[in-house]
């Protein structure tokens, strides 16, 4: 199957398939050729470096990727080229050795994913929900159905931390307050704020 084909069949498992505007949507190719045989996929938030030779090592050709490829919302390319970025330089040399291509999956996973009983969830924030094992603290879903406000049984900030820390395996986050203070409602700020340059 082409990459394309696996990109439209992506596009229709969302709620957004037939409702987003493909001239404006953000989610569009962002490099590399649509026209090929896909021969393994890797998804991700950041299409970073590393992640791109994990799909080199994977022999994987499509990236699916949830935030932009070039670090700006717009995916502007021209100033890195311009600047002859190094780091632009080398993740496009990766993406050309293994012929892979981008797409960006943003507006179309954000305007929801299939649920068993019918109902449509933001797959981003059902995810991160699921993954700090909160589906059940859920306060609403919002207008949006963005798993994004949760009451908590309560813990302190410091053992929030550490949940975080732990179940979506980093190494450290930037913490505000005092590591004792008693949380019992958790708010997901969403997303990236930024310019079209930034």
């Amino acid at each position: 199957m082409q990459i394309r084909e696996v990109i439209e069949r992506l596009k229709k498992y969302h709620r957004g398939d037939g409702k987003i505007d493909e001239s404006t949507t953000r989610d569009q190719i962002l490099y590399g050729n649509p026209d090929q045989e896909c021969v393994g996929i890797v998804v991700c938030i950041w299409p970073s470096i590393d992640v791109i030779k994990e799909a080199l090592k994977r022999n994987a050709n499509l990236i699916v990727s949830h935030e932009a490829l070039f670090w700006n919302h717009g995916d502007h390319q021209k100033w890195l080229q311009e600047s002859q970025n190094q780091t632009y330089l080398e993740k496009k040399a990766l993406l050309d050795q293994g012929s892979i291509c981008v797409w960006r999956d943003h507006d179309y996973i954000h305007s929801g994913i299939p649920m068993e009983d019918g109902k449509w969830v933001d797959g981003i924030f059902y995810g991160l929900a699921k993954q700090l094992d909160w589906s059940d603290y859920l306060v609403g879903p919002d207008s949006s159905n963005s798993f994004v406000a949760f009451e908590l049984p309560e813990t302190t900030l410091g053992e929030a931390a550490r949940t975080f820390m732990k179940k979506l395996d980093i190494d450290g986050l930037k913490m505000i307050g005092k590591p004792e203070q008693k949380v019992r409602t958790a708010q997901i700020i969403t997303h990236v704020l930024g310019g079209p340059m930034s």
